[in-house]
């Protein structure tokens, strides 16, 4: 019991002392730091009245510095013995209870303090007063107040003089005129009419001899505004606003009244733009019918204005009236495409022109006559016309005929034929081309200003290009509006062409313009979608050939934002395909771009990626999969992911020894992590080793043969087509020299290095070989001829390759076997090549694969007439010349076409479109006017031997050339090789020439004919 009564206390005192502590620190008059300095208030003497409203008043203090103060203060009596009198609250509020009086009856003055509760020493003591008083004076501000006819009315608010005063408040009102506006008792007015009228109020009598105080308001009783309560709108047909001098129609305007709460009969004034309209029955009338009979050619605008005896609006101003002179002619303006002439298949879009002053027609009938005489009328609706700037036209005809076509337009004027024609145009058509260098064309996403954009990217070229482009919004296009949104478009078919404007186009890709498309789908619908996902067409050439690549998108990219932004040259992390897997794969193994370096021990690289699609997509036939692949992970996600990474490497990807995992992926497309590793370094440093007495099998020397170099070459430091490039790409290595110019870069070498001596030789030999009049055939076999003359095929190595860990040490894989040792295999050669090639503007591309059953390496190349297969490394043919072995030219690899190609190799991975037919240019290049490499007769083989021997071999020297027998001339002879053979000797008897012949069965272009490949010798 005691324990518990102690407890009891020692709560209790706890309690005071905690409450105490808690009260202590509100007690005005303890110091605490702080930055108030002082109080200052607007008024120190309030004065107040003994009751009512004026009984009142909030104490409003500021502390300064106001900046950095607290503006916290409390309010104190001086005195709390007057709170009889006065109360003051926490927050300032002043109100007075009754009179504080001496025994004499003198008003005594009670004392406020206001104390900063940031610092105590900082106060503020004013004085208040109370006391009664008499209202001395009345006011109004604003003294004329304007009342809604249609109104509640309006309560006054008198104002007092003095501000305390409470003798004299219950004021008395009078309305001087209760037809217009009443007032109660309160002061309330009540309008009645429209109309002015003074309301007077006084102070009521006090005593005998007492003057009541008085004052006035105006009350004007008005309607709603009239500026708000009015609308001019067009009666007519919007269409007659569109006037034609001398056949002009009534317009008709009227004055809606919105607001039933306006002047119901204003004053009415219309004007032709500032000139008063004065005919009868148009002052003060809501409707005017209007004929612009008299006015001349120019733009007009009808205004009213409307008035009464408190508002004038400010006009009211119609749509424009536009007067036209009759459209008397028009003129047809074809609006021509990049290179100002005209293939099958070309978009023709002409433009109609006519005087400004002139009436526009509203549509037009065409009249069409085709090469073929046939005659097409078109006519266009306005809502299928594809209207508005230049790029459109008011014509879209797909011209498919070759010849000429003439095109005339008739003008459709208020709806009918106007029997205005244009002057008839004429439009040449060539033949459709059968070739385009835009190639491997996709649908890839690029991020400009931080927005996506549908891009579509194409296969990079060694020259510059301008390029023209069409989007076709076709009927899948409108289908799809139609699904989403329920509008029926009469179009069935849009294009909309992109002239070069500038940020569409990069060196090799297209940003699809989003506010394009985005204006023809808000002809048909508002909308919120951007055109990603749309279906549409896109058309693109360039100003070097005239066919039209075309490409469909489908809407389909649906990968995050993050990954459309650029990581490499042209390159973001989402796939699209393998052929940008490979470009991708193919940077980093080359150039080891410190952008994915990892941060994993066991890997030097790693790659965060965005792969929509999986083995399962692939034409296996171009993308083998290997089967039984290791990971570290198990999943069938990574798995696939190995074997598409696998399958890009072994299709594109630069010989490398790599090291790889899939560390995570997302099967069926998605987020793909990838760890890479190089065991090689970036420069071959081994050369074969050939060894005397055991290695004398593998010696060879170049045979001399005939070339086609040019007569007159450029030289040395000429300029070539590269060089008209005006992206470039820094390199070190002679495989970063290969591949930038792959890539469509000018190559810039840094100075020292290897791709700096290798470029060097690169551009002497083509200065040497190569003039700028070349076709770019002849210049691709003249690359070809010199590759065969001067590199020999390193035959042990390609022996003994099985025997090595790593045959990428070796220099005859890359550039420095070609232009230092003279000694490659086919992936050396085959990047000579493609990097000659490159270098003087023929588009050329490496390809693997397997030839004959072997792995190998060749070229695929743009010449004038299609792409072709090149393979220089079997343009050196291996014979026996007495007790040597040598290589001799041979060019039936220097362009094949499909059939040929497709006989011998097979290409892993996708590439242009390759001919059909082989080319025969190389064997029959003209040697003469009468005579080219095709033996056809017995004259020509005459002209051959002496050209070659006076030309060629001189008084001394050999020399191989290679001659294509002509089937007919073939079988004049009994198709008997050895005939011809005896026909050449008997041609030579008289040179003192020997010759050796090495036959061959070939076939061209799916005949079999026969190949002499002859030795001449003069001693």
């Amino acid at each position: 019991m005691k324990a518990k009564y102690r407890f009891t206390i020692f709560i209790f005192v706890m309690v005071v002392v905690v409450t105490a502590m808690a009260l202590s620190g509100c007690t005005p008059g303890e110091r605490k730091d702080g930055t108030a300095e002082r109080i200052q208030i607007t008024d120190t003497h309030v004065f107040l009245s003994p009751e009512g409203e004026p009984s009142r008043y909030q104490l409003k203090p500021l502390v300064y510095p106001v900046e950095t103060a607290s503006q916290k203060v409390y309010f104190r009596l001086k005195d709390n013995t007057d709170r009889e009198y006065l109360d003051v609250s926490a927050d300032g509020v002043l109100q007075a209870h009754k009179l504080k009086q001496d025994e004499e009856g003198n008003n005594v003055d009670i004392f406020v303090r206001i104390i900063s509760a940031e610092n105590s020493d900082v106060t503020l003591e004013i004085k208040v007063t109370i006391e009664s008083v008499e209202v001395e004076r009345i006011a109004f501000n604003p003294n004329t107040i304007n009342v809604g006819l249609f109104s509640s009315g309006v309560t006054l608010e008198p104002i007092f003089y003095p501000a305390h005063a409470i003798i004299g408040r219950n004021l008395i009102y009078k309305s001087l005129n209760e037809k217009i506006a009443t007032v109660d008792s309160n002061g309330h007015v009540s309008p009645v009419s429209v109309g002015q009228c003074s309301i007077w109020v006084n102070t009521p009598k006090q005593g005998a001899f007492d003057t009541p105080k008085e004052s006035h308001i105006t009350i004007n009783v008005v309607y709603a505004s009239m500026a708000e309560g009015y609308r001019l709108d067009l009666v007519s047909d919007r269409a007659t606003l569109t006037q034609i001098y001398g056949q002009p129609e009534d317009i008709s305007f009227v004055l809606s009244q919105l607001d039933p709460f306006t002047d119901p009969h204003p004053s009415i004034t219309w004007f032709l733009d500032s000139s008063a309209i004065n005919g009868v029955g148009v002052k003060d009338s809501k409707i005017l019918t209007y004929n612009p009979t008299t006015l001349p050619v120019g733009e007009y605008n009808i205004k009213a204005v409307l008035n009464n005896i408190f508002e004038t609006t400010k006009p009211f101003v119609s749509d424009t009236i536009k007067i036209y002179a009759p459209l008397t002619s028009i003129n047809a303006n074809i609006l021509r495409n990049e290179k100002k002439e005209f293939k099958v298949g070309d978009l023709l879009r002409v433009q109609i022109t006519y005087a400004n002053d002139m009436y526009p027609p509203e549509a037009y009938n065409w009249v069409i006559t085709k090469p073929s005489g046939e005659v097409v009328k078109y006519s266009l609706a306005p809502e299928d016309r594809v209207s508005g700037a230049e790029p459109l036209g008011d014509l879209q005809y797909k011209l498919e005929e070759t010849g000429s076509y003439y095109v005339q337009a008739e003008a459709i004027v208020k709806g009918q034929p106007s029997g205005v024609y244009s002057e008839k145009i004429s439009i040449d058509v060539d033949k459709k081309p059968e070739l385009t260098d835009i190639t491997g064309a996709y649908f890839d996403g690029s991020i400009i200003d931080g927005q996506l954009y549908s891009t579509l990217i194409w296969n990079a070229l060694p020259y510059a290009q301008n390029y023209e482009a069409e989007i076709v919004l076709g009927e899948d296009f409108y289908k799809e509006i139609e699904r989403r949104y329920g509008v029926t478009s009469a179009a069935k078919e849009r294009v909309l062409p992109l002239n070069e404007v500038s940020g569409y186009f990069g060196a090799n890709s297209l940003r699809i313009p989003n506010d394009i498309i985005d204006s023809t789908i808000e002809k048909e619908r508002n909308h919120d979608d951007t055109m990603m996902n749309y279906p549409f067409k896109v058309r693109v050439r360039g100003n070097k050939y005239s066919l039209w690549s075309e490409v469909a998108y489908a809407g389909d990219i649906r990968a995050g934002v993050e990954y459309f932004e650029e990581v490499i040259p042209g390159i973001n992390r989402y796939i699209a395909n393998m052929e940008e897997y490979g470009r991708l794969l193919n940077y980093l193994v080359v150039f080891r771009p410190s952008i994915f370096e990892s941060q994993n021990a066991n890997y030097e690289y790693a790659l965060d990626l965005y792969i929509p699609f999986t083995t399962d997509d692939l034409d296996k036939s171009k993308y083998p999969v290997q089967q039984n692949l290791e990971t570290q992970e198990t999943t069938a996600s990574c798995i696939d992911a190995v074997k598409l990474l696998h399958s890009a490497i072994n299709c594109y990807t630069e010989s490398v020894e790599i090291r790889l995992d899939v560390l995570s992926a997302v099967l069926n497309g998605g987020n793909v992590n990838i760890a890479m590793g190089f065991a090689s370094e970036l420069e071959p440093t081994k050369t074969t080793e050939y060894v005397e007495g055991v290695d004398d099998a593998y010696k060879i020397s170049e045979g001399p043969g005939i070339t086609h170099y040019a007569e007159n070459p450029r030289g040395e430091f000429a300029t070539l087509p590269i060089d008209a490039l005006n992206r470039t790409m820094e390199v070190a290595t002679s495989n970063q020299l290969y591949l930038a110019v792959e890539m469509g870069y000018k190559p810039i070498p840094i100075a020292g290095s290897k791709a700096e001596s290798i470029w060097t030789e690169v551009r002497r030999v083509l200065g040497s070989i190569i003039s700028d009049d070349m076709t770019s055939t002849a210049k691709a076999l003249a690359i070809y001829e010199w590759l065969s003359l001067n590199v020999t095929y390193d035959y042990k190595l390609a022996d003994i390759a099985d025997t090595i860990d790593d045959t990428k040490l070796y220099r005859a894989f890359y550039l420095e076997g070609v232009f230092e040792d003279h000694l490659a295999v086919c992936d050396g050669i085959a990047k000579a090549y493609g990097l000659m090639c490159s270098a003087e503007g023929i588009p050329t591309m490496k390809a693997v694969g397997r030839a004959s059953g072997v792995a190998h390496a060749w070229n695929i190349s743009l010449l004038d007439d299609g792409w072709y297969v090149i393979d220089a490394t079997w343009g050196s043919k291996k014979v026996k010349s007495g007790e040597q072995t040598i290589e001799i030219l041979d060019k039936s690899t220097f362009a094949m076409g499909y059939e040929t190609a497709r006989g011998s190799r097979t290409t892993y991975g996708s590439y242009p479109e390759i001919k059909k037919e082989d080319s025969t240019y190389a064997f029959e290049l003209k040697i003469s006017e009468s005579y080219d490499n095709v033996l056809s007769s017995d004259g020509e083989i005459t002209y051959h031997i002496e050209t070659y021997v006076y030309d060629y071999v001189g008084q001394e020297g050999e020399v191989w050339v290679e001659f294509l027998i002509d089937k007919d001339y073939f079988a004049s002879k009994g198709s008997d090789v050895s005939v011809v053979i005896e026909q050449i000797e008997d041609s030579i008897k008289s040179q003192k020439v020997k010759i050796g012949c090495v036959t061959e069965l070939v076939e061209i272009n799916g005949e079999a004919i026969y190949k002499i490949y002859i030795h001449y010798t003069r001693g």
